[in-house]
């Protein structure tokens, strides 16, 4: 195939003697503009949305190097029992040091899960990529395996450090810490969003350990190694090559796969429509949501201009400009609009052009600007573990705290501030965001208490006599408030 006019179109390849090749489903124009993508090719000359990912995903991946595949397992041995109680008991160990007596359901569950956190930790050490291959024929509806279990994991290291710290083991409550980011660290390389956001969470949940692990300091030795060991952690790469490039991709490739079947026969775009339509509508029911729509479904494959559903599906993407159109567009599926659209696309091509419209719009765009300002948090976090711990060590060097305030890094979204009492003997950081509500949602205060709590409407904190109003909402301390 050669290109015309600087972009590459195509007749499919699809064998005639099986299914013929629909004559009013116009061959689609792959360029930039149409497909994001041009290679890969697959068979039929449309491009390989998978091989892309897999490409650009698995460089380098082996057998041997990578703990996806035995990660998933092991997460689906560490589920902590349904037991009334249970729930409550594991937000008291995370909230602070503690004894079994103060949660004796999560005591057991680690007791009882102590090889199988052993057996992760160490495919975490040995084996540094994470890899799952995108299936060849992938869809809008094909199911990603649930993370959940990648969380339970991390919870446990999590209650797991503050139990080792109750009893003075700081070194075993660091390494807990850093098997959880360890874990964080590999999600990072996962194309699907779902991997970034639980990466996210599960940062955001370790690094809350650090702060009653920094202050107050128990012994020079173990805050240099605490100051060490933040400074050594992978940082989490930001989210817009997910966002923008990873996750217009799948889109697309899920467009695509439809777009192949209107090409086979109307069987074949029925059966693909229902799929989609039994998949969307399971999973409605799962939520508690009404079911999707299913007027979408009428549309035949002939009455879409694909090549302008997937120049809007790429150009839309993650661009509020599309907003009032894709709206204006969704009007068109209800009945009285759509079928009469139906029936004038057998020969007006504006009709045509609206049914691509209305197909994209048929699902309300879901809005990735949460997982920007929980990437943004866990970053302030980060910062502030990092202040906070390089005081402790400078408290544990010279009996006081850094003046005027520990030393912070510009994080992103947020700006970040530290002041040290006169004393020298308290200090307290905050992170508040640059842009309330925007560049992130919560501010957050951490001390030398060891506390680290939230304002979730973003205000700045009050801070008095260099320590964090005691009215914010504690994630993690070294002693738990009083009414958790």
């Amino acid at each position: 195939m050669r290109p015309v006019n600087g972009v590459l179109t195509f007749l499919s390849l699809l064998p005639m003697a099986c299914h013929s090749a629909s004559p009013d489903v116009a061959p689609l124009t792959i360029s930039k503009e149409t497909t994001y993508i041009t290679e890969p090719l697959a068979a039929d000359g449309t491009p390989d949305y998978a091989a892309w990912l897999n490409r650009k995903y698995g460089a380098g991946v082996t057998p041997e190097n990578n703990a996806a595949e035995k990660l998933m397992r092991l997460s689906n041995d560490i589920t902590l029992a349904p037991t009334k109680g249970a729930g409550s008991q594991l937000s008291r160990s995370h909230l602070a040091p503690w004894k079994p007596a103060d949660a004796p359901l999560v005591a057991e569950w680690l007791k009882s899960k102590g090889t199988v956190l052993d057996e992760a930790a160490a495919l975490l050490r040995d084996r540094p990529r994470y890899f799952e291959p995108i299936p060849e024929d992938f869809g809008t509806d094909t199911s990603i395996p649930s993370r959940l279990g990648l969380r339970r994991l991390s919870d446990a290291w999590l209650s797991l450090a503050l139990l080792r710290l109750a009893d003075g083991d700081h070194a075993g409550a660091r390494a807990d810490v850093e098997n959880s980011i360890a874990l964080a660290a590999h999600l990072d390389q996962g194309h699907w969003l779902i991997d970034r956001l639980v990466a996210v969470a599960v940062r955001s949940s370790a690094l809350q350990t650090v702060f009653p692990l920094a202050n107050p300091p128990k012994s020079k030795g173990d805050a240099r190694a605490l100051v060490a060991m933040l400074e050594r952690l992978p940082e989490s790469p930001p989210l817009q090559d997910v966002l923008l490039d990873t996750q217009r991709v799948l889109v697309l490739g899920g467009y695509m796969n439809l777009y192949r079947r209107a090409r086979v026969s109307d069987e074949a775009w029925r059966s693909r429509i229902g799929a989609i339509q039994d998949a969307e509508a399971n999973l409605a029911k799962g939520l508690g949501e009404d079911a999707p729509m299913a007027e979408w479904t009428t549309i035949p494959r002939h009455a879409i201009d694909w090549d302008e559903l997937m120049r809007t599906a790429n150009r839309c993407w993650q661009n509020p400009e599309c907003d009032g159109l894709l709206e204006k567009a969704r009007a068109d599926l209800e009945p009285g609009r759509l079928n009469p659209l139906i029936e004038q696309a057998k020969a007006d091509a504006e009709a045509r052009r609206k049914l691509a419209h209305a197909f994209i719009a048929r699902t309300p765009r879901s809005s990735t600007a949460r997982a920007s300002v929980s990437w943004n948090e866990a970053q302030a976090m980060f910062g502030l573990a990092l202040a906070s711990a390089s005081a402790g060590s400078t408290y544990a060097d010279g009996g006081r705290y850094p003046a005027p305030g520990p030393p912070v890094a510009p994080r992103p979204g947020y700006v970040l501030r530290c002041a040290t009492a006169t004393s020298g003997k308290t200090f307290a950081c905050s992170a508040v965001p640059e842009e309330k509500g925007v560049s992130g949602v919560r501010s957050f205060c951490a001390d030398s208490t060891g506390r680290i709590a939230y304002d979730e409407d973003g205000n700045a904190p009050a801070i008095d006599g260099a320590l964090c109003d005691p009215v914010l909402t504690t994630l993690a301390a070294w002693t738990p408030p009083k009414n958790p």
